[in-house]
């Protein structure tokens, strides 16, 4: 799990470098409420916030849960498609 961990980290840092947009936008949709949701969103937060992504500041989040529902995801996903986020992350096995 810790390298799927980093390599995850390590994309998401990736895509947001490479954009040339001032203020990033991130959609974190996780399977279920709890652990170990909580510990991968809190810690890929805490990295981005040391490399400079600040929420409020220059990222703007929008977290959901979903209850391990598939068609609820792909509702969320539409909906986040719609205003062109610079990342989506699925935590989670959905």
């Amino acid at each position: 799990m810790k390298r799927t961990f980093m390599v995850l980290l390590i994309s998401i840092i990736f895509l947001l470098i490479s954009c040339s947009k001032k203020q990033f936008s991130l959609v974190i949709i996780d399977s279920y409420t709890g652990e170990p949701y909580n510990t991968v969103r809190t810690e890929i937060l805490k990295v981005l916030e040391r490399k400079g992504y600040k929420k409020g500041k220059n990222i703007t989040l929008s977290h959901h849960t979903i209850g391990n529902d598939k068609s609820k995801g792909i509702t969320i996903i539409k909906k986040a498609l719609k205003k062109n986020p610079t990342v989506i992350l699925l935590n989670g096995t959905v």
